[in-house]
């Protein structure tokens, strides 16, 4: 651990400043940020306003695995994604109305700059002022992250506070209690994070994995018993649906819009899958290691690697090292097993900067004369913006299209919105149920974007396409409880011809 810099808090105002005018130019300045029809912030949303209406954790996006646990009111129990962020989306839908959504990239920004801030500390405690601002650089500046902000928080969110449960363990005296906690809640973001258990546990030490594993348990205890009770195992999610997708079996998502594969299926099927689910990760391999070093560009991804045999050269950091390695052996597992798609990464990535950073300050102090200058962070600066620039230009390009196509949408919609998807107001007693809005099944919808149909109409919205639609039983057919549903008419359907 390095010395108390003097001027370690000019450099992490620095930061703050930059980091901070990045977002209002990319959000402000260029408008960046509308959200994707296909974005999962819509399901949140949705989540969010069940919460507020009172119905627990229940969403009206059906994935048809799930079919079979849907309710009187066609809800199924939030099983895809973790209850975290839809209770930090509750309250800021209430006070802002469902516009909120729309803006929800401020959001991500703001855990990204958290992010950036802690980075920045936690690399000027071990590697000085100077690379720990580099790192918050290098983190603000991928497109990874870009990407985040734009169209999955989560990952941001994901960011912070995997980065704060190490920062709390990487310390002279770690505070165990707290990265406990810290993972806990980072494991009711993301389901993945608890992988990172491992890494963390070569910091915590025996006695700290001991706390670790029970903090971790009893954050998300709770969450796990929701899981339980609806599918008969706590760790059951839909996201692992993926270990058996993108295979000859079930193309692409398929899996997740299969009404076979039902979590009572699930662990006979995954059993059954294992030989080729070894074969897919072998056939992977090659090109999520291409993910890895190229993260956090093309140009810097190098630096990460050359940044772990460095820190892991000198005895003070060896540790840190080695558990920032392990650290992100999980994104490159899960990513390996399940889909080539780099955001899986996105929680993990402020661990590449700051290796990168590391790299970059010791090759930059091997070249005479200017080795003992700043020099190093502006060409850092600017490898980073040749992935940036691009990435910053197709950002502001996408929003514009995005914004065009949910006005669109949301006309075309108009006819089949419900009072469902009014959000309760609060009051001085609570949440008051919107005029209109009685108790009762809307009618069920298809679409093969779900998310956001639920969201727009208030709708319950089975996940299907247009194909798979067409061999549902026929309108008005006599099916039994486990069976797919019905067709319905032209107005409970709406399908794309080309998905953006």
């Amino acid at each position: 651990m390095v010395p108390h810099h003097p001027r370690a808090r000019i450099w992490l105002a620095a930061v703050f400043v930059i980091v901070t005018l990045f977002w209002v130019f990319d959000l402000g300045w260029l408008r960046s940020g509308a959200p994707s029809l296909l974005d999962d912030t819509w399901e949140y949303g949705v989540a969010a306003r069940h919460l507020l209406a009172g119905h627990g954790f229940r969403t009206s996006v059906i994935h048809p695995p799930l079919w079979g646990l849907r309710d009187a009111a066609l809800t199924v129990p939030l099983l895809v994604h973790g209850p975290l962020v839809p209770l930090l989306f509750a309250p800021a839908l209430s006070l802002l109305g469902p516009g909120a959504l729309d803006q929800i990239a401020w959001f991500g920004a703001f855990f990204a700059l958290l992010t950036a801030l802690l980075l920045c500390r936690l690399g000027t405690r071990h590697f000085g002022p100077a690379v720990g601002a580099a790192a918050a650089l290098l983190f603000t500046l991928a497109p990874l992250t870009l990407q985040a902000v734009h169209h999955d928080a989560t990952l941001m969110v994901g960011a912070f506070l995997l980065l704060l449960a190490f920062d709390l363990l990487a310390r002279d005296r770690p505070r165990w209690a707290a990265a406990a906690i810290v993972l806990g809640l980072g494991a009711l973001v993301r389901t993945e994070m608890t992988l990172a258990l491992f890494g963390l546990s070569m910091l915590a030490g025996g006695s700290g994995t001991v706390t670790l594993v029970f903090g971790l348990a009893i954050v998300a205890g709770a969450w796990w018993w929701h899981n339980w009770s609806a599918t008969g195992s706590p760790f059951f999610s839909l996201s692992a649906y993926l270990l058996v997708g993108y295979s000859e079996r079930w193309p692409g998502t398929s899996m997740l819009r299969d009404f076979a594969l039902t979590p009572a299926q699930w662990s006979r099927v995954l059993l059954e899958s294992a030989p080729e689910l070894l074969k897919k990760a072998q056939a992977s391999l090659r090109y999520t290691l291409k993910l890895a070093i190229t993260e956090p560009s093309a140009l810097t991804g190098w630096l990460a690697a050359v940044g772990l045999l460095v820190g892991t050269a000198r005895a003070s950091t060896r540790w840190i090292a080695i558990a920032a390695f392990v650290c992100s052996l999980a994104p490159v597992s899960v990513i390996a097993f399940t889909v080539l798609d780099p955001r899986y990464i996105g929680p993990f990535l402020p661990l590449w900067t700051l290796s990168a950073a590391v790299a970059a300050e010791w090759l930059w102090g091997r070249i005479p004369r200017a080795g003992r200058t700043l020099g190093w962070i502006p060409v850092l600066a600017l490898l980073m913006l040749f992935a940036t620039v691009p990435a910053l230009r197709r950002g502001a390009s996408e929003a514009r299209a995005f914004a065009a196509l949910l006005a669109v949408e949301r006309a075309a919609l108009a006819s089949r919105v419900t009072p469902a998807a009014a959000l309760p107001r609060l009051t001085a007693l609570g949440f008051e149920r919107p005029a209109g809005a009685v108790p009762g099944a809307p009618r069920l919808m298809f679409s093969d974007t779900p998310d956001f149909v639920a969201w727009t109409t208030g709708r319950p919205t089975v996940w299907v396409s247009r194909d798979e639609y067409t061999r549902l039983p026929a309108p008005g057919a006599d099916v039994s409880a486990d069976s797919p549903p019905p067709r319905g008419t032209v107005a409970d359907t709406w399908f794309h011809e080309v998905l953006r």
